[in-house]
């Protein structure tokens, strides 16, 4: 049976680290015990980052260092996925993720064994478990609401509801290729007082296409579908008010006769097919639109091929597009 006796020296090093009386110079993140030492490097965040009270989602929120913020890395973990960093004379644990390193500009996790980071194991929790005692209880700061952007900015967050990790940009940035950790992963959408983002399904602006002048919650195909991005601000002066929205009956009618003849079928907002079936799949000759709505048709289904947004009623869709039409979805 193992006794405390048989602690091991590291074990009773880290003891001493985290229940000892000499405080440390600087601030160090909770539960961080020095293993292996190394450098410290500096980093900058890749987004709105939560520096947290352990290394993982599950910690509490100490917090937010915004991005484009330098921070001093003090260590990380072993498999240098999380690190304590320092900032504003603060200390948590962060993400490596969503820092890049100042010296090299990679992303920590690439570069960090490269640049000789200190390795931190955090065992101040485990420790007291096995000795079934329990660490100085530490005051504990409100949680960290959600970023909110400012009248100038718009916010994109990675939960439903505008939470989760957010990042935030002012008007007039653009992203026409946005990078992997936020490629197809916007859930949700903030938007200032004095802005207006388009956000669109593919890189360069391509696939559907939708511009927001409000707070949205993406659902359906929108959530979690957006390759890019650009915003326009609104200047001086009063914001303009959006569009007016269509009416909460509007349809968008499709006919296979030219002028609206024909047999037909209707959709509402948000409605879509994404493959026709075969008494509809390339018969569609006409489309009366009612106002405040928009359609997207295309040639193949799933929304492949060629695809077209039409705003207004078309009476008699063109060569080509007559009788060609495989997919739809209204906005």
């Amino acid at each position: 049976m193992r006794t405390r006796k048989s602690l091991s020296a590291a074990v009773c090093l880290a003891i001493a680290a985290s229940f000892g009386a000499a405080a440390p110079a600087a601030a160090q993140a909770p539960g961080a015990v020095p293993v292996q030492a190394g450098a410290q490097v500096t980093a900058v965040t890749t987004a709105d980052l939560n520096v947290r009270s352990g290394p993982g989602t599950s910690y509490g929120v100490l917090f937010v260092a915004p991005r484009g913020a330098t921070v001093t890395i003090q260590g990380c973990n072993p498999p240098i996925t999380w690190c304590s960093i320092l900032y504003g004379g603060r200390a948590g644990w962060a993400s490596a993720s969503f820092l890049r390193s100042t010296q090299n500009q990679q992303p920590i996790p690439n570069a960090g064994a490269q640049l000789g980071i200190a390795i931190f194991n955090f065992v101040a929790g485990a420790i007291a478990r096995e000795l079934g005692i329990q660490p100085p209880a530490q005051p504990q700061p409100p949680p960290a609401g959600p970023r909110l952007p400012a009248a100038n900015e718009v916010c994109f967050y990675d939960g439903g509801n505008f939470d989760g990790e957010a990042t935030c940009v002012t008007m007039g940035q653009s992203n026409t290729n946005l990078a992997a950790n936020w490629n197809d992963r916007i859930s949700s959408i903030r938007v200032g007082a004095n802005a207006q983002v388009q956000v669109c399904g593919d890189y360069n602006y391509g696939g559907w296409c939708e511009t927001y002048y409000d707070d949205v919650s993406l659902r359906g195909f929108r959530n979690n579908a957006i390759s890019s991005y650009r915003t326009t601000g609104f200047g001086q002066g009063p914001s303009p008010q959006p569009p007016p929205g269509p009416a909460p009956d509007a349809t968008v009618c499709f006919f296979d006769g030219g002028g609206y003849g024909g047999a037909g079928f209707c959709l509402r907002r948000g409605g879509a097919l994404q493959s026709l079936q075969a008494e509809w799949d390339n018969r569609i000759t006409s489309i009366r639109i009612d106002p405040g709505l928009t359609v997207q048709v295309c040639r193949d289904a799933f929304y492949a091929g060629w695809c077209e947004e039409y705003t207004s009623s078309v009476p008699y869709l063109p060569s080509g597009r007559d009788n060609a039409i495989s997919s739809v979805r209204v906005f």
